[in-house]
């Protein structure tokens, strides 16, 4: 490329992803984490790592019948016994879900209108849980409040592996309501979950006990002393070591902070820019079967997938693919 030619906007992502304008991950226990892409166009695409790596996009007709036409955010969890369930909300704000099941674990056909979600929805997020129960479903309203939703666990005399009705959730004491949202299960059993708020804030709040009723938020306008965020998100790492990954306000630079110890308290965010990490617009990441955390982003800039991660669990990172100078 000549040194006065512009960049390609769009140039080839992680696996040769093409632009994607959304995306989630799910962690299956034993088998790994899985990728889900939604497409200029509202598709959804998917990859899962294999035993020896990544390796081929699921394009078209890989999920059940009756995807929606056209998807523009995505969710998604493995049950603890892998089956994978997916949450999309479509361009009217509606949202759907489609699920593995049997034997087979091939995806059903997609319910839309799941659980008599609200519509007008903008964000989902979802989690699996431990306990009294077995997961459970945010979503941001257009009027930025909260609403959750969980399911029953199989000894629930209120139906077992039903799910509850929606709720709203208590909005944090500033009360200018929410704008991203990051869950994780954290090793000892409880749920978390992190939200910004519209004032960049972030805030944590935490079960009391596995699949149980929730504490109240914490943070203080700055939970664990971040900047102002513009995005989160969150997972496991091997040990049971929680992590966050976070995009800062100001300049769009990618911090993290991760658990001291296992169940315990958090480090300091890292400097912004760590590695040489890239300017990023979105991030999520998942724990691969080797305990290893990966992460994907979007570039700011460019709509372009790039990935990293770590070379041993809780350890250091490795390069950027595709290399940064590919697509700067």
């Amino acid at each position: 490329m000549a040194k006065d030619e512009p960049p390609d906007p769009n140039p080839p992502g992680w696996m040769d992803a093409p632009p994607f304008i959304h995306f989630a991950t799910a962690y299956q226990a034993g088998l790994g984490a899985v990728f889900f892409g939604v497409t200029a166009d509202g598709k959804l695409w998917a990859i899962s790592s294999e035993p020896d790596g990544w390796k081929t996009w699921f394009k078209n007709d890989w999920s059940g019948p009756g995807q929606p036409d056209f998807i523009e955010k995505v969710a998604a969890l493995a049950s603890q016994s892998g089956e994978v369930q997916i949450w999309a909300i479509d361009d009217h704000g509606e949202l759907w879900s489609d699920k593995q099941g049997g034997a087979s674990k091939r995806f059903g056909p997609w319910e839309r209108n799941w659980n008599a979600a609200p519509r007008g929805l903008s964000s989902v997020a979802a989690v699996r849980r431990t306990g009294k129960s077995k997961a459970a479903v945010w979503g941001i309203q257009s009027d930025y409040s909260l609403i959750s939703c969980y399911q029953r666990a199989a000894n629930s005399a209120s139906g077992a592996n039903t799910w509850s009705p929606w709720e709203t959730w208590p909005d944090t004491p500033d009360q200018y309501g929410f704008y991203r949202m990051a869950p994780m299960l954290l090793n000892d059993g409880r749920a978390a979950l992190w939200v910004i708020d519209r004032a960049c804030f972030l805030w944590c709040r935490i079960e009391l006990e596995p699949g149980g009723p929730w504490g109240e938020w914490t943070g203080q306008y700055h939970w664990n002393n971040a900047p102002d965020l513009l995005e989160i998100c969150a997972c496991q790492q091997g040990g049971g070591y929680g992590i966050l990954v976070g995009v800062q306000l100001d300049d769009f630079s990618l911090i993290t902070t991760h658990q001291l110890s296992s169940g315990g308290g958090w480090s300091e965010w890292t400097t912004p820019g760590w590695d040489g990490a890239p300017k990023v617009l979105w991030a999520v990441s998942a724990q691969q079967k080797d305990g290893t955390v990966r992460l994907w982003v979007n570039l700011r800039g460019y709509i372009t997938l790039e990935s990293i991660a770590q070379t041993s669990p809780g350890g250091a990172w490795g390069q950027w693919d595709p290399p940064l100078s590919h697509t700067h």
